[in-house]
């Protein structure tokens, strides 16, 4: 399970060796946003000297989720790890974690809908 809590912690919780086991992240350093911004530029670098328009989606979630892997002080964090625990439907919380609190961009209110057919 992949979380990102209101106070900026990132949560995720796997199960290792038959036992769930919680981590908690509280700290990104500045360090980070940047490695990550070069290493998702080198992919798309990488993927025009190969004649492609852009990097492909496997690729980039492998990139992202290694990155969330190296951003956790604990070693049992893996991408293999978190490859074989994280489900399908947790990827837009990576895209999230990775956009709101590793790069910091700000979320957007989201308009709110009145469901009023005269709109």
């Amino acid at each position: 399970m992949l979380e990102l809590k209101q106070n900026g912690d990132i949560k995720v919780t796997v199960t290792i060796n038959n036992k769930k086991k919680v981590f908690l992240q509280d700290k990104v350093p500045i360090k980070k946003a940047l490695a990550y911004t070069s290493g998702e530029a080198a992919l798309f670098e990488k993927a025009f000297k190969e004649g492609r328009t852009g990097a492909t989606e496997s690729e980039l979630l492998d990139y992202r989720l290694q990155f969330l892997a190296d951003l956790f002080e604990d070693d049992q964090i893996t991408k293999e790890i978190l490859l074989d625990e994280l489900d399908t439907l947790e990827i837009p919380k990576l895209f999230e974690i990775i956009n709101y609190r590793v790069l910091g961009n700000e979320k957007k209110e989201e308009e709110i809908s009145t469901n009023d057919p005269k709109e």
